[in-house]
């Protein structure tokens, strides 16, 4: 399914008042994400702030609030203990839910349990807890030489959550084939399958879903370096700044 089929989707589906806060949702929606840096002339594609998350996920750091001073909408989402949940780098990467993930594929090529949990019922319906991470979980397959992501959502805003979330999720998957490459050395990168069980836009966006779900305006694929090696995937990782074209281009902003 196309970005443009995405808001027209959205567009036409059923009002909700979650929060009490008019939305237009689809549920239960899965579709392959194939170009995660696409934008349209009514919905530009923030690449500087995408630097910015995908640095703040690496540090994998929910006490660091630096992401505040980017996107003021995390400003109303901090605990009362001052940390972010939905730093998902605490789960990739702080937590080691990527690298083991990884191992359970290379112990078992075709192993259904490379699986990183993010959203904990239990953990995060807390006193005190103010950010619910949207995202469930993120899978990870191997069938057919072919590294496949599966990406598991309870809820997910199309104009600014997914254009956002998209690239980094796609740095993920990167990321975790340059390490299987090190023992499957042919491994091809698959699909990403991204799930929303509540895809939606607020009032605020209905405007722009109308427009761009109804074919106006031109999709740019906007051209990004990729990284390129498990050792770039590795000091991303440690937290240093590789001199690569991918490792350049990510830091040229500050978060």
């Amino acid at each position: 399914m196309s970005w443009s089929n995405l808001y027209h989707r959205v567009n036409y589906g059923d009002l909700v008042e979650p929060r009490g806060e008019a939305t237009k949702e689809v549920r239960f929606l899965q579709t392959e994400i194939k170009q995660p840096f696409d934008w349209n002339v009514d919905r530009k594609l923030n690449l500087d702030y995408i630097r910015r998350e995908f640095q703040w996920y690496l540090h994998g750091d929910p006490s660091d609030l630096r992401i505040c001073e980017h996107a003021k909408i995390w400003r109303g989402c901090v605990n009362r203990d001052q940390t972010l949940s939905s730093n998902y780098g605490s789960y990739l990467f702080t937590q080691g839910g990527l690298a083991k993930a990884v191992q359970l594929l290379k112990n078992d090529e075709h192993s259904r349990r490379a699986v990183v949990s993010i959203y904990n019922q239990k953990l995060h319906s807390k006193p005190g807890i103010r950010d619910i991470p949207c995202t469930c979980n993120i899978t990870f397959m191997i069938r057919n030489e072919t590294l496949h992501m599966g990406v598991h959502m309870r809820s997910n805003d199309l104009v600014f959550g997914l254009g956002n979330d998209a690239p980094c999720f796609h740095w993920f998957h990167i990321m975790a084939l340059w390490l299987l490459r090190e023992k499957y050395g042919g491994l091809k990168l698959g699909q990403y399958i991204h799930r929303a069980d509540s895809l939606h836009a607020y009032e605020r966006h209905w405007d722009m879903v109308r427009k761009i779900g109804c074919g106006n305006g031109h999709w740019i694929q906007q051209k990004v370096p990729t990284i390129g090696s498990a050792k770039e995937v590795k000091a991303l990782m440690a937290g240093d700044r590789p001199r690569t074209g991918f490792g350049d281009w990510l830091y040229e902003v500050k978060l």
